[in-house]
């Protein structure tokens, strides 16, 4: 029994081998930046195989390399199956082998059957980054600001501005976003170091639109180039006219925990 039990371990810790050498499928090819054409080195290839589950166990037969200094990698001794390549290296866009774009699905290498696939180039597109200051009416740095980056984007058909990313402030009032794809970005800031005063004064500092507008109608986008860094510069958060919303929040549950707490989001973006 005992010999039983380490045979059966041993078989889950090392898995079978379930193809023969001429079974097997190879990929070779290289890794360029989308922008130049010039090679990328020590980019992280992996090769998934689609519909893996842990009950499968094929999630082990995923290969992983990295590219030398030329760009080219080599992945071999393929399982039969079908594939997805996925391509990744600090300071560009995700990739997929086949794609239309760095947020979209790549294609299906099907490799049920044996094949040396050569020549298959991926062109990684360098990230673009958007920096900037924000200030308060005094001109003084806002430290803990929330930055928030919206593009135009179509959801049910619709065109509108989108949330894709946000940043908060350091000391100095400066944020920095980076992983952008090229593209125009709007952004909307506000302060969120503490809750409004109390005081008889209606005026209070409000959300706002670059350069400085409470409508999001004349916000201006900022161009962010593949591999550029683009700067807002400085932007000033505005007082004005606000007003007090009074009501009552009921709490139905007899075995609540905690105070409840309520919070007023204003719609962030219009439609074009």
């Amino acid at each position: 029994m005992r010999h039983l039990v380490l045979l059966l371990l041993w078989a889950l810790a090392i898995p079978a081998q379930t193809a023969t050498p001429e079974e097997l499928s190879s990929l070779e090819g290289r890794v360029l930046n989308a922008a130049t054409g010039e090679p990328i080195g020590k980019a992280n290839l992996r090769l998934m195989r689609i519909g893996s589950t842990p009950e499968s166990r094929d999630w082990l037969r995923d290969y992983s390399v990295a590219s030398d200094s030329t760009g080219k990698f080599v992945i071999a001794n393929i399982e039969p199956g079908k594939y997805r390549l996925h391509a990744s290296r600090n300071g560009f866009l995700n990739f997929e082998y086949g794609a239309h774009g760095s947020q979209t699905t790549g294609a299906v290498l099907d490799l049920e059957h044996p094949q040396e696939m050569k020549d298959v180039n991926l062109r990684l597109t360098p990230y673009g980054v958007l920096t900037g200051r924000i200030l308060d009416a005094d001109g003084e740095a806002v430290e803990g600001a929330q930055v928030q980056f919206l593009r135009f984007q179509y959801v049910n058909g619709k065109k509108g501005l989108a949330f894709v990313g946000q940043a908060s402030t350091n000391d100095l009032g400066e944020y920095r976003n980076y992983g952008l794809s090229p593209g125009k970005y709007y952004i909307y800031a506000q302060d969120f170091s503490g809750p409004p005063t109390l005081s008889k004064d209606k005026e209070q500092y409000v959300p706002v639109y670059y350069p400085g507008v409470t409508d999001p109608a004349g916000a201006i986008p900022i161009d962010v180039a593949a591999g550029a860094q683009a700067s807002a510069g400085n932007m000033m958060l505005r007082k004005a006219p606000t007003v007090t919303v009074k009501g009552k929040v009921v709490v139905e549950l007899t075995e609540t925990v905690g105070l409840p707490s309520v919070w007023f989001s204003r719609r962030i973006g219009h439609d074009e």
